[in-house]
């Protein structure tokens, strides 16, 4: 729970902060004054965020930081993420996704407002990696405890067993219905305590093993 707790709080964090830019008139006309601002920005935070784009309202790219001219006017409505904020006009946290630059990230979007009306949006990318290293990865209890996360979909955006981040937890462990079973209630939003049975492999030794969730 206090790991939930954290990972809500980094990205309510950064909310905020993007809610704050989108305020900005270089940022809302898109102008050298924004781009500018943004590559400050950008240096300043360079050990959580990784790009910051400004999008138009039909989802297009108008500038990225750092900047990339072959990115700029691509429609970039086929991302959940941009297609629910050109909908909803709210600000929008993505799923874990593979991005451009080839490393698991997490977008998160803000609406820009030009005299009122919906004009795109500001968002970032966050290496999720460094999400993991702060919340996940030092958890550990007991000898064997370890801490593993799957979206809504069923992906595994973090666990430390070898080939298993970034596939389907029915991919996985589809040979284990205890699991599966675990999987599926995660996939509601619902919390509990349960057990399950899975291979613990060691050098040549297979054996199955009781795991405490």
């Amino acid at each position: 729970r206090q790991a939930a707790k954290g990972i809500e709080a980094f990205f309510c964090h950064w909310t905020g902060i993007l809610s704050h830019l989108s305020r900005e008139q270089g940022v809302i006309d898109a102008d050298a004054r924004g781009r500018k601002d943004l590559n400050v920005f950008l240096v300043a935070h360079k050990d959580d965020i990784r790009a910051v784009a400004r999008l138009d309202a039909r989802g297009k790219i108008l500038f990225t930081v750092p900047f990339n001219r072959a990115l700029v006017g691509k429609d970039m409505t086929d991302m959940p993420h941009v297609a629910a904020i050109i909908a909803t006009k709210k600000p929008v946290i993505s799923d874990v996704f593979t991005s451009a630059q080839g490393f698991d990230g997490v977008a998160i979007h803000v609406p820009v407002m030009k005299k009122g009306v919906f004009d795109g949006s500001i968002g970032i990318l966050v290496r999720f990696d460094t999400v993991a290293r702060r919340y996940l990865e030092d958890i550990r209890i007991g000898e064997t405890g370890y801490a593993w996360v799957i979206d809504e979909k069923g992906t595994e955006v973090f666990c430390p067993v070898p080939g298993h981040t970034g596939k389907s937890v029915f991919e996985n462990c589809g040979n284990f219905s205890e699991i599966i079973t675990m999987a599926r209630e995660m996939m509601k939003g619902r919390s509990g305590v349960t057990t399950y049975h899975y291979d613990r492999i060691r050098g040549e030794t297979r054996e199955t093993v009781k795991k405490h969730a």
